[in-house]
């Protein structure tokens, strides 16, 4: 799946370093409003949307670690 995202984003996409833990990436940003989050599926199965651009964004409690989190433990959404 990153491999793909990787192909469609380049250089645009960059490991969050909210959700990097000891080199471990969990989730990645593109630009200042968009993050995916890699899986081992063949499937982007969570993407999520913040507002970069607000005040305190990139600080802890600002919308880059809370985006991180909600997109992290949300649930994906299949077709039944």
């Amino acid at each position: 799946m990153l491999d793909n995202v990787k192909l469609t984003y380049a250089r645009g996409l960059k490991p969050s370093k909210w959700n990097t833990v000891r080199g471990q990436v969990y989730a990645y940003v593109v630009g200042r409003n968009l993050m995916f989050t890699p899986s081992d599926s063949p499937y982007i199965h969570v993407v999520g949307l913040l507002d970069g651009d607000a005040t305190g964004a990139n600080r802890r409690g600002g919308s880059y670690p809370w985006a991180g989190y909600i997109t992290l433990n949300g649930r994906s959404c299949h077709r039944s």
